[in-house]
């Protein structure tokens, strides 16, 4: 949020960001998933040695770069990478599920994402996952709640806010942004899968449309 980013700018000065991808599996499957329905994860490679992702992010932080976003698919999954990223590079973000709880010793700032609060969100995730995020960061310092808003979800928004509140996290809100091949999926009226388009069709998806910004 703005007070988070003038309080890196008094810390920091100017920002050099850079944004990194340190993982290829998840333990989601989570409808039009930005990293599995979009063509980023064809190209990933994930064959770096722990030494190599350190000495990476040590010539990250020589280039520079003095905040680091983590994602994947799901960076939990990989704690040494982030202590890498740690290492060098002394204020990141994180961008997780939430279902495994980082270590202590881990300090950037963690962004827990959701997807709806009922039967919603469980059937957008392949998992009612929530719950366990939220009890697992609850009270936590180093963490926020970012909702998704997508046009199956609205309604959770309320919902979101409270549970947010009764484990002492902050919350904060995005947007679902679709990949080019979900957009194309709905638009040829492709079948379901069992993977990151199981639920999806021209009449019921994702994509907010001008009405729910209303």
């Amino acid at each position: 949020n703005l007070k988070r980013l003038r309080e890196l700018h008094s810390q920091l000065g100017t920002l050099n960001a850079a944004n990194y991808d340190i993982a290829s599996k998840c333990n989601l499957r989570c409808e039009g998933c930005l990293f599995f329905e979009g063509d980023e994860y064809l190209g990933h490679s994930d064959a770096r040695s722990e030494i190599e992702w350190n000495s990476f992010f040590e010539s990250e932080a020589q280039r520079g770069v003095n905040l680091a976003y983590l994602a994947g698919a799901e960076p939990s999954l990989v704690p040494e990478r982030i202590r890498s990223a740690q290492r060098h590079i002394s204020n990141g973000v994180i961008f997780t599920n939430g279902i495994v709880r980082l270590p202590e010793d881990i300090t950037y700032r963690i962004h827990i994402s959701s997807w709806g609060t009922d039967e919603t969100g469980n059937s957008l995730r392949a998992g009612n996952i929530l719950s366990k995020a939220l009890n697992n960061y609850k009270n936590d310092t180093r963490a926020v709640c970012v909702f998704t808003i997508s046009a199956l979800n609205i309604d959770n928004i309320i919902p979101m806010a409270q549970m947010a509140e009764a484990h002492g996290l902050p919350l904060t809100f995005s947007y679902f942004s679709p990949t080019t091949q979900y957009i194309e999926k709905i638009q040829r009226n492709e079948n379901n899968d069992k993977s990151y388009f199981r639920i999806s069709n021209s009449d019921n998806n994702l994509i907010l449309s001008a009405d729910d910004f209303i």
